[in-house]
């Protein structure tokens, strides 16, 4: 398992941000999903924006807590890739900002869209773009109780990952994937497998992929 640092940075409370503080992070960050700013206020009109700040008060890092339903690009993408209307439910986007606030930002976030909607499970994408995320960013997700469940574009945005919060069995079968193969985890991940883990292997990263049928 990868281990996270920065603790004390970590533990700093998070809290919901004006949408002013979300744009201007945003602004900052390389994103498919923050472009173009009229579809990031869209989201902000519908949805929550939570932030995790420094000691001094400045906003670090941030994301939004999107109702499934939402008439927005992000959470069509979704819906179209699920076949149509998903269960009631709220969807939180990448995080914009510095990577060490993840912690307190992702538990924070996830827990303000299970008050909104307790029996649903709460959904998640994280940004592929050139090569992969990070593995700390990932494993992040993975000690929140998210599992990868799906690599792949929404609608024109470039690939992302999709994970979600609801229960997986871990232990039935199981391959290690390196991280880097992005073909061959996207491929079973399409049949039916599911990412909850990491660990280091020879200076990469392999991600714990658990078959959902047994």
């Amino acid at each position: 398992m990868i281990q996270l640092e920065n603790t004390a940075v970590q533990s700093l409370p998070a809290r919901r941000v004006s949408a002013e503080e979300f744009c201007d992070l945003a602004r900052q960050t390389k994103s498919s999903v923050y472009r173009p700013r009229w579809e990031v206020l869209r989201m902000l009109a519908v949805g929550e924006a939570w932030g995790a700040a420094a000691p001094d008060g400045t906003l670090e890092a941030a994301l939004l807590v999107l109702p499934l339903e939402a008439d927005v690009s992000l959470a069509a993408g979704l819906r179209a890739l699920e076949g149509g209307l998903p269960a009631r439910g709220f969807l939180l986007t990448p995080p914009a900002g510095a990577p060490e606030y993840l912690p307190a930002l992702l538990k924070a976030a996830k827990n303000a869209a299970v008050r909104r909607a307790p029996p649903s499970p709460v959904r998640a994408v994280l940004e592929w773009g050139i090569g992969s995320p990070q593995a700390q960013t990932l494993e992040t997700y993975f000690s929140q109780g998210f599992a990868l469940r799906a690599l792949r574009p929404l609608q024109t945005m470039a690939p992302l990952a999709l994970l979600t919060s609801a229960p997986v069995n871990t232990r039935g079968q199981e391959v290690w994937v390196p991280l880097e193969d992005a073909t061959h985890l996207a491929l079973l991940l399409a049949r039916g497998w599911a990412a909850v883990g990491s660990r280091g292997e020879r200076g990469n990263t392999a991600l714990r992929l658990v078959s959902l049928h047994g």
